[in-house]
Formats: C-alpha cells, sequence, structure tokens
C-alpha cells in the first residue's frame, strides 16, 4: 500500500543473488540436495533481512486481542493462496517426477539443469514485476476500478520478454 516498489525490486534481486551464491558456494563444498535447500533458506532470509532493515515501523505484533477480527475478515487468503501456492508447484515439478519415473533421475537431473538454467531471468523478472503488479490491482479493487486494462498493459509488456526467452530456448538449445 505503501507504494515502496523499488524496495521490493531489491529484495527480489538480493534473494535471488543469495540464492545463486549460496547454492553454488555450497556445490564446491560438498554435492548433494541439502545445498540447494540451504542455497534457498539463505537466499530468502537475505530477501527477508533487506525488508526487515527498511521497514522497522512494521516490525512488532498486533494486540492479541485483534487476532479473531483479522482472522475473520482476511481467512480467503490463506485459503485461496495455499491452493495456488499447491498448484503452481504441482504444475513446475510434474514433468520432473513424469521423467524422473519414465527415463530415470539422471534425465530428471538434467530437465531440472536445463529449467532453472532457461528460467533464470524469468523468474528473476516475475519475481520483481509480480508484487508491484499485485499491489497495484489490490489497489485498484478497493477503490473499485477497472482492473482488465491493466492486466492486458502489463500481458502485453511481458509478452515480447516470454517470446525473447522462448527464442532463445529453440535456436540456442542443442536438440
Amino acid at each position: 500500500r505503501e507504494r515502496e516498489y523499488g524496495q521490493i525490486a531489491s529484495r527480489a534481486v538480493y534473494q535471488s543473488y543469495g540464492t545463486f551464491g549460496a547454492q553454488i558456494g555450497l556445490g564446491f563444498i560438498w554435492a548433494g540436495p541439502a545445498g540447494l535447500i540451504l542455497g534457498q533458506v539463505f537466499g530468502r532470509a537475505i530477501g527477508i533481512a533487506s525488508l526487515a532493515r527498511r521497514n522497522k515501523a512494521w516490525q512488532g505484533r498486533p494486540p492479541a486481542r485483534t487476532y479473531g477480527r483479522i482472522l475473520k475478515r482476511y481467512w480467503r487468503f490463506p485459503v485461496v493462496f495455499a491452493t495456488s501456492a499447491f498448484l503452481n508447484a504441482l504444475g513446475l515439478m510434474a514433468p520432473l517426477l513424469f521423467v524422473a519415473w519414465h527415463f530415470g533421475p539422471g534425465s530428471a537431473g538434467q530437465l531440472a539443469m536445463a529449467q532453472r538454467v532457461m528460467l533464470a531471468p524469468v523468474a528473476l523478472c516475475a519475481s520483481a514485476v509480480a508484487p508491484v503488479f499485485a499491489a497495484e490491482l489490490t489497489s485498484r479493487i478497493r477503490r473499485k476500478q477497472v482492473i482488465r486494462h491493466v492486466f492486458v498493459k502489463v500481458s502485453g509488456v511481458l509478452a515480447p520478454l516470454g517470446l525473447a526467452v522462448g527464442l532463445l530456448a529453440a535456436f540456442v538449445v542443442p536438440h
């Protein structure tokens, strides 16, 4: 609501570089999935720390008597968000599970690495754009404004970026 989009964008960059650096560093120290998981945790911690450092006014707990009122008013958010997050994760992991089941862990590992390399610029862009998009959309919904043109405009800006990544993958990646 405060429209501090610069802080959100810098958090996305810090988090991405923290994750990348930690996973690469831990990969040199020892191999294994624990390095990927710890790198992800480290990156998230960097992102949280970058926001917490700048937002002292938002830290602290609300009074305990307000919890019931807050839960009653905002119960839909965790229900919808958890379902959406689960479907998103399932959509991302289902191809890997399918490849691992049918072709083995080596093929699944190659697919996972290819996905990480190709999706890195898209994920960075998405993690920077999504909070701004969501904040603007919810702000307009609260003011009872039309939101369709915002969605179309943002999609029109992002579509060429997605097309460029797709074309790069189609022509650069060996078949």
